[in-house]
């Protein structure tokens, strides 16, 4: 055989295998597919974990901006106070009032004079978005639109939103000079409050995952403007919106095997922009976290020998505690223990001896678990491998 064949064989040979090399060398040194952060079209977004309000994955969170309709989401968590405070029932009569005129952009085409139920003006305002439908509730719970935003923001206060501030109940831009910027939420303000809907008023989302829904007695349907309903699975509300100012915004709840995530978007350029960027955070999160038990994760080795040290007592956690854990990622997660022992004895069984927090990159994702003694503890004299506790019994 031609030797020029054989030396052109040997170098195809050694190419595959160089490439074949080099493919399993970028497999293996890749992370895996979807642990990494998604790349945003936003820099205003957050993705937070709803049992535990822990943040996944955050940018410019606590940025004060424009929330478009996503205001519709106080104006509801107000709604639900009102009728509490008040014992109103959903067939409560609204009376529609010349209010309603100054309404634009999306609307249920309210007439001045006729008299709706309060659920379908609720049904209005959360899933085609009903500007007028805001107002006219507004209206007619609080005496004027005014009186209710003051409420709102008062509600906003009491939540710890502490970049929240209302001028209406349906978050079209404030024409009045020098006003609009009075009027706005952060991220973590919104994903703060969507978590309370959710806690308090988890019936909100047999309406937000409504694709539609029946207006005037069955007269016509309202349509929902969230159309990751059908796009997504396990995605079962929240709210959209959008002005000129606010961009395209959405709050987008899903849950998937026990775990609910919330993701707030704002600021983007369209719907599909928007619609993206939520699945990606939404991805995110249900690829790369979970639900975590205390005792999965750590022994009572790991909790209470710290730096290979004995804890002073046998102490124990007597709850349970769950937390988000990132996946590949649990060694990572640091517990340490804050003592707080007594200055005499007797220590009851039971007895608060300190507290455990567990930490993640540096940032506490646990708090405040109070540790508890396992036994009594009457004799003063310690054994020698308690050296620490002596300087607090005898006064050191």
């Amino acid at each position: 055989m031609d030797p020029s064949v054989l030396t052109r064989k040997a170098f195809t040979f050694l190419l595959s295998q160089l490439l074949l090399l080099s493919i399993c060398l970028t497999s293996f040194l890749s992370p895996a597919q979807g642990s990494s952060k998604p790349t945003m079209a936003t820099d205003v977004f957050l993705l937070m974990e709803y049992s535990t309000g822990q943040v996944l994955y955050s940018s410019r969170e606590h940025d004060r901006v424009p929330p478009a309709s996503l205001t519709k989401l106080m104006s509801v968590y107000t709604l639900y106070k009102i009728m509490e405070q008040n014992s109103y029932s959903w067939q409560k009569p609204i009376p529609i009032t010349t209010a309603v005129k100054r309404s634009y952009g999306a609307t249920a085409n309210l007439s001045v004079g006729e008299v709706l139920p309060l659920r379908d003006l609720y049904y209005a305002m959360l899933l085609p978005s009903a500007n007028d439908a805001s107002v006219a509730l507004a209206e007619a719970l609080a005496g004027s639109e005014d009186a209710f935003a003051k409420q709102m923001t008062i509600n906003a206060q009491a939540l710890g939103m502490e970049n929240s501030s209302f001028l209406n109940a349906s978050g079209l831009p404030i024409r009045e000079a020098g006003l609009s910027h009075q009027h706005y939420m952060s991220a973590y303000d919104t994903a703060l409050l969507s978590r309370q809907l959710l806690h308090e008023y988890p019936q909100i989302l047999t309406v937000t995952s409504m694709k539609t829904a029946p207006f005037r007695d069955g007269a016509r349907r309202l349509n929902n403007t969230n159309r990751l309903l059908e796009a997504y699975a396990g995605l079962d509300g929240l709210k959209t919106g959008f002005t000129s100012a606010a961009g395209y915004c959405f709050v987008g709840t899903a849950e998937r095997q026990g775990l609910r995530l919330i993701a707030v978007v704002m600021g983007t350029k369209s719907v599909q922009e928007r619609e993206r960027a939520t699945q990606r955070l939404l991805d995110y999160g249900f690829q790369n976290y979970y639900i975590a038990n205390l005792w999965d994760i750590f022994t009572e080795e790991d909790l209470f020998y710290e730096q290979g040290s004995p804890s002073p007592l046998p102490v124990k956690i007597d709850k349970t505690v769950f937390f988000v854990a990132k996946k590949g990622e649990e060694h990572n997660y640091k517990p340490h223990i804050e003592w707080q022992f007594p200055s005499s004895l007797p220590i009851l069984e039971n007895q608060q001896l300190g507290y455990l927090s567990i930490s993640y990159e540096g940032a506490k994702i646990v708090d405040n678990i109070p540790v508890l003694s396992k036994e009594e503890l009457k004799n003063p004299f310690l054994p020698p491998f308690f050296p620490h506790l002596v300087p607090t019994f005898y006064g050191l």
